[in-house]
């Protein structure tokens, strides 16, 4: 037993670190979890823009800002994964 730390030794193998994900995996795996909130809130302005009454027009335009913002953090996802990984010309990955 280790007096400093309390541990008692073990023979056993420290396991292999688990190798790193290539950074194309990991873009896309942040991509893919930024999605899911961004799909969620697109679906939530979307119901709201149906049921809050058309002639409060201030709130339609803040629903269509929401939606709006939607579209372009997907776009700006969708451009760093394309640029992030190798690809043919032309060729979109998602």
């Amino acid at each position: 037993m280790n007096q400093a730390t309390g541990f008692a030794r073990t023979s056993e193998p420290t396991p292999a670190a688990t190798p790193a994900a290539s950074p194309e995996e990991t873009l896309r795996t942040i991509t893919h979890q930024l999605r899911q909130p961004l799909s969620s809130i697109e679906t939530i302005a979307f119901y709201l823009a149906m049921v809050v009454p058309h002639k409060d027009e201030k709130i339609q335009e803040q629903l269509r800002q929401i939606r709006m913002l939607v579209q372009q953090s997907n776009r700006i996802l969708a451009q760093g994964v394309n640029a992030g990984t190798e690809n043919k010309p032309g060729e979109t990955l998602i």
